[in-house]
């Protein structure tokens, strides 16, 4: 049949995409936004403009990346890549509330999710953006608007980030890791992972306590990629202190350092990494936060302060390892006395996206080649 004759001719996960003018290859977010704004100027508003790339985060998977001509509303669907009984591959979109059906070819998938009222919530794929004819070599991911996970400049400043659990009910509740700028509120499939969705500001009617660890947010707009992305989302934080902390971080427009924080400054990054031991192979976990003006670490996030140094005393930034980078100052910051940490994160993705945000607070002289 011909199904069996496409899953034959369609046993590689490329199947021959180089060919295709939707397929933009390895390519980073903050790229294919830039392309999918200048296609999306073409077209009335409402065209959903979309492009396919490879996944950073997760090198077998692809990313549909799509545009609302005539809106900022853009949204980053993953594609699972998963073996076939036959020993060939099936293509599917990763839904966090349903099952998507799967394709032999993403050619197929494609097409499916051209159809009016096929289940993606953006509405139905509508224009490919062509690749350039010449390949680009791939996008930088020095800067904190290249990295995975990374908002990009005109995001706003920066005011919380960590993971919280999606409310959908049993069986569909997922985590994600989410980033909150003083103009949009976004998730990502993990840290330094892949964009799901992300609003502005200015669509978040409301947000509430619900008690416990949960609070609600309410959009002008659905909230989320899938077919049965809602208006109204719960989240759930991994204590009710953290919880505060977000709603704080909501409520207050000013401060931009953000709620519960001791360092001074715009925040720049923030998050778990192991502090490593010197000299001895073991760490613990802490709480590390990074400002243009000081960088720290807390017992735990919403803890007790327990090491700090301003920026202007970091004297050297250095990788001695693929997950791993070491901040040294001019000035006595760890519990023990020490110059400098060492910090191991838990991809090379996270580390890189710490050391995006460093590049922005100090000069280039501090950084090790």
């Amino acid at each position: 049949t011909n199904q069996r004759s496409t899953t034959r001719t369609n046993n590689t996960p490329t199947n021959n995409m180089a060919a295709q003018q939707w397929f933009h290859g390895q390519l980073s977010r903050a790229a294919a936004e830039a392309r999918l704004r200048a296609e999306g100027q073409k077209y009335a508003p409402g065209t959903i403009v979309y492009l396919v790339r490879k996944s950073s985060s997760r090198p077998k998977d692809f990313v549909i990346s799509t545009l609302e001509s005539g809106t900022d509303l853009m949204a980053n669907m993953i594609v699972l890549v998963t073996p076939a009984a036959t020993g060939s591959v099936l293509y599917k979109i990763d839904s966090e509330t349903k099952e998507m059906p799967s394709f032999a070819s993403l050619q197929a998938l494609l097409d499916h999710y051209k159809t009016p009222g096929s289940g993606l919530q953006c509405g139905p794929l509508t224009v490919p953006v062509p690749a350039p004819a010449a390949p680009e070599p791939p996008q930088p991911e020095t800067s904190s608007s290249a990295v995975a996970g990374a908002e990009s400049a005109d995001a706003g400043q920066l005011r919380c980030e960590g993971y919280l659990e999606k409310k959908r009910g049993v069986g569909k509740n997922r985590t994600r890791y989410f980033q909150l700028t003083s103009k949009r509120l976004s998730y990502f499939s993990e840290d330094a992972g892949e964009l799901i969705y992300s609003c502005d500001l200015d669509d978040v009617i409301a947000v509430s306590d619900i008690g416990k660890k949960q609070m609600r947010v309410i959009t002008r707009r659905p909230f989320g990629s899938g077919p049965s992305a809602a208006a109204e989302t719960v989240l759930e934080a991994p204590n009710s202190r953290i919880k505060t902390k977000w709603l704080q971080a909501f409520q207050d427009r000013e401060n931009l350092s953000g709620g519960m924080r001791s360092q001074p400054g715009n925040l720049l990054r923030e998050g778990y990494l192991s502090k490593v031991q010197s000299g001895l192979d073991s760490s613990k976990t802490r709480f590390f936060v990074l400002t243009d003006q000081a960088f720290g670490y807390y017992q735990e996030e919403g803890g007790e302060l327990m090491g700090v140094t301003r920026t202007s005393d970091i004297t050297n930034i250095s990788a001695p390892g693929a997950r791993e980078f070491k901040v040294t100052s001019n000035q006595r910051f760890t519990v023990t006395g020490a110059f400098e940490v060492l910090c191991r994160a838990d991809s090379v993705g996270a580390r890189n996206k710490w050391l995006g945000q460093l590049k922005l607070a100090l000069p280039d002289s501090v950084f090790q080649n």
